[in-house]
């Protein structure tokens, strides 16, 4: 060994000795056991002296470390004279090095942020602990492990030494299996003792029953003849003995009824101590615990036991099977959202739900805020809460640095906004007919932080409390049992206040069955924007009602075909298109009239929607309707007069292009991209310089024509007629789409997606020809991220 006087100059030179006194793992060369004792003490004594020129608290703590792993070495040779060293003081004086003694070292005053008295004592602590990990591990004998307070002062040091960690978990486990045998035990004698009571109860009936009998007999004998004085006095004497018996057996009975009382006092302490947990005591000896707790009549509601979570197979149908045979009820099984790949990387645990009471959250760690809920709700068992005085609390079951803090929202004039109402969970065999009890637990299990997400007063105490009273009681008023999927939408441009992101956008998915038809689902989705700058407006249904794909990209989730298949079917998508509010209604009129046969009629109502365009580039609620209009109009391009199509396809390029570009307006662009491509097959492919065709010409720019361009599209579909498939890529060809082969193949089953590249260019790319797909009558596409080379697309179709 190499040293300096006085010791080693620096924490590399210490680490460089102590790695090489270490084995080498896997080298075949001697093992630490073959460092001689007197190498190690003087390794200690020279690391000791070594404080002197180590002047950094931090290299210094490593430096204790290594004394203290040499230290444990020792120990664990039985070496009897051992004694932890101590960092001498660094020498700030001078930066040539002094000689000096281990000895010495050890005799000074410790110094920096490691050699403090504290510090000593429990470097002592670990060394010793340590110690008994270590000849624990090469024992194996079960013997080292710790118990009781050896076992909860070993637990403070788990993150200073590895050995010290790996002898608490195997001591928790041994401690964990002890507690089981307890209670193994404890549930056989309890078994045993229930056995024995139900066998003196039926002999002591049994007796009872022989008095009575016996007695008809004697009266009626004792009638009949008094010869039978002696048989009377036989039975009464057995009698006796019987009821002596039953008595006996009473006492006993007595006796383990005590015995069973003395069971659950046992239990009680070793639950309040730890060593058992309240799901491990038997369901029997439940009642007699809790009775220790406090008189039954106040013993609060076991919230715990109703926190199942959200129940897939909630939602009820009426099964009819034909016209002679009555219903019968079944289930929708309707699964909670899945999250996309980029999605479950962020989330939770990979996106683990957060059972509660009829409901569960799925939590994103990066946002710090639920990616959405899941409410079971039963109308007809709803019961009255009063709101009950309490704060926000973290939710103890997700670490701290995964949730918002309550804490974090003072000053900051944000709402802490409940993605869960405590009015929609609060039915059930959890809640009883007392209002301020109810409140306690419906606004105990909502007021917890994996439930919170940042919201603008005005918003959260608005629109989304209609938002809110609209799902519990207006959706599908004729349903009893209603589905309620909540979230934020995660914009890349969401303003940071005070280190949290807020969503500007909310959506919620409804879903319930329809009990006028049986076996049918209803879904409506909708979208809800939040505005710190203004003051929004009242929830309205039609104002915000949205495609459920829509809602999917928005919140990169997945409901299901399922549920797709509803939404598309269902009332709601009928009224996707019309207008949200008078004016919307008024300028879809103007449509009308624009490609009427009055030129002044067509020249008036032009110009009022021009301005209208223009003046509602931001309030998409009326825009919305408009645009959408727009496209239906234009598909029957054909059968339009030559103004009237100038008229259309005017307006269309009016729109801007940042609001085509929009996320929620997909949809609409793909159905407006449909259109054009129909006006210009209608003009013959447009290869003049006419106003109409000067006019497609600049829209195609708008509608991200270019996305197509130099890309290969691969169809591989499975389930479908090739001619079907053909039709569908022959439109896509008409929107700019590079078909370059169609292949049946198996593998397509269940499959309705456009795989991409992991790069943005084909992303959007992909994103638009899901839409294009959709607005061709293939509804359940969406775009999926996959390897393959760039500008390379494959549609994968199947039934």
């Amino acid at each position: 060994m190499e040293t300096i006087a006085g010791g080693f100059s620096s924490l590399k030179a210490l680490q460089e000795e102590h790695q090489h006194l270490l084995p080498d793992p896997g080298s075949g060369a001697p093992t630490i056991a073959d460092v001689a004792t007197s190498t190690i003490k003087e390794f200690l004594d020279a690391a000791a002296s070594s404080g002197r020129f180590i002047i950094d608290p931090r290299e210094r703590r490593k430096a204790q470390e290594i004394i203290r792993f040499w230290t444990a070495e020792l120990i664990t040779r039985g070496v009897n004279d051992w004694a932890l060293p101590a960092l001498a003081r660094p020498q700030l004086q001078s930066a040539e090095p002094k000689r000096e003694s281990a000895a010495d070292a050890k005799e000074q005053a410790p110094g920096g942020v490691a050699d403090s008295d504290e510090e000593l004592v429990r470097s002592r602590a670990i060394v010793r602990i340590s110690a008994s990990a270590r000849q624990w591990r090469e024992s194996t004998d079960d013997g080292w492990l710790l118990q009781g307070d050896a076992l909860r002062e070993a637990e403070r040091y788990v993150r200073d030494d590895d050995d010290i960690r790996a002898l608490v978990d195997a001591s928790r486990i041994a401690e964990n299996q002890r507690s089981r045998r307890k209670i193994g035990i404890l549930s056989a004698l309890v078994t045993v003792l229930l056995v024995f009571a139900g066998a003196v109860t039926y002999l002591l009936i049994r007796a009872v029953e022989n008095q009575r009998e016996i007695e008809q007999t004697l009266g009626a004998e004792q009638e009949a003849s008094d010869a039978k004085d002696d048989l009377n006095k036989q039975l009464q004497e057995s009698l006796n003995d019987q009821a002596k018996e039953a008595l006996e057996r009473q006492d006993q009975l007595d006796s383990r009824m005590a015995a069973l009382q003395d069971v659950a006092k046992l239990l009680h302490r070793l639950r309040d101590q730890g060593q058992v947990n309240a799901d491990e005591i038997p369901t029997i000896l439940r009642p007699l615990v809790a009775a220790l707790d406090q008189p039954p009549s106040l013993a609060p509601v076991a919230v715990d036991q109703f926190m199942r979570g959200y129940d897939s197979g909630f939602l009820q149908t009426s099964l009819v099977r034909n016209r002679s045979q009555a219903g019968s009820i079944g289930t929708f099984t309707i699964p909670l959202p899945s999250l996309t790949a980029a999605g479950r990387e962020t989330a939770y645990e990979g996106g683990r739900p957060l059972p509660s009471i009829n409901f569960s959250v799925v939590l994103d760690t990066v946002r710090r805020m639920p990616v959405f809920s899941a409410v079971n709700l039963q109308r007809s068992k709803i019961v009255s809460v009063e709101r009950s005085i309490g704060t926000f609390q973290l939710d103890p079951r997700v670490p701290q640095h995964a949730q918002l803090s309550p804490e974090a929202f003072a000053g900051t004039d944000l709402d802490r906004g409940r993605l869960v109402n405590a009015r929609d969970i609060a039915w059930g065999d959890a809640f009883s007919d007392d209002p301020e009890s109810a409140g306690r637990i419906a606004f105990g299990v909502t007021n917890v932080m994996t439930n919170v997400t940042p919201r603008y007063p005005a918003f959260n105490r608005g629109p989304w409390v209609g938002f809110e009273r609209y799902a519990r009681e207006q959706f599908s008023q004729t349903s009893d049992r209603i589905i309620i999927f909540s979230g934020p939408i995660f914009g890349a441009d969401d303003p940071t206040i005070d280190g949290m992101r807020v969503p500007q956008q909310f959506w919620k998915v409804l879903i319930a069955s329809d009990p006028s038809s049986p076996g049918r689902l209803i879904v409506e989705g909708y979208v809800v924007p939040q505005d710190g700058g203004s003051m929004p407006a009242p929830f309205s249904p039609e104002a915000y009602r949205t495609r459920l794909a829509a809602i999917e990209r928005l919140a990169k989730l997945d409901f299901g075909e399922m549920v797709r298949a509803a939404d598309i079917a269902s009332p709601s998508t009928a009224r996707l298109a019309m207008p949200a509010t008078q004016t919307g209604k008024d300028l879809v009129a103007l449509l009308v009239q624009a490609q009427g046969a009055d030129a002044a009629a067509r020249g008036s109502a032009m110009s009022q929607l021009m301005a209208a365009i223009r003046d509602l580039q931001r309030n998409e609620s009326d825009l919305r309707p408009l645009a959408d209009a727009i496209p239906s109009i234009a598909k029957s391009f054909a059968s339009l007069g030559p103004e009237a199509q100038i008229n259309m396809l005017t307006l269309l390029a009016a729109i801007p292009k940042t609001r085509w570009d929009s996320d929620s307006w997909i949809d609409i662009k793909a159905t407006a991209r449909r259109a054009l491509a129909d006006a210009v097959a209608a003009l013959g492919g447009c290869t003049d310089t006419s106003q109409a065709c000067t006019l497609m010409a600049g829209l195609k720019p708008k509608l991200d024509w270019s996305l197509a361009s130099g890309r290969t599209i691969l169809v591989k579909f499975a389930g479908l007629r090739r001619n079907d498939v053909k039709a569908t890529d022959d439109k896509l060809k008409m929107l700019g789409w590079d078909v370059a082969a169609e292949d049946r193949t198996a593998l397509a089953a269940g499959f309705n997606e456009v795989r991409y590249p992991d790069n943005e260019d084909d992303r959007r790319a992909a994103e638009v020809l899901a839409a294009d797909l959709r607005a061709l009558g293939r509804s359940s596409v969406r775009a999926t991220k996959a390897s393959g080379p760039a500008k390379s697309l494959e549609v994968w179709l199947s039934i």
